[in-house]
């Protein structure tokens, strides 16, 4: 689990998909790529008003309570 530090967002309206490329306190990075335009709303969303907010890349899961158990 990664504390987020900030994050770029791009649109292809080509494709009409999305991607975040996300950068973490120690700074790593982690791109997710293939977002529908309304899971990239919500990440954005949630990357722009929770604070702190993290991310753990093994299960892919975004929270603002590093206890929060892994399935």
């Amino acid at each position: 689990m990664k504390r987020i530090s900030y994050f770029d967002a791009a649109w292809d309206r080509r494709s009409l998909r999305g991607a975040l490329r996300l950068s973490f306190d120690d700074r790593s990075q982690t791109d997710l790529r293939d977002l529908s335009m309304n899971e990239l709303d919500l990440l954005i969303a949630m990357l722009r008003v929770e604070k702190p907010l993290f991310y753990d890349e093994a299960t892919e899961r975004f929270t603002t309570d590093t206890r929060y158990p892994a399935d």
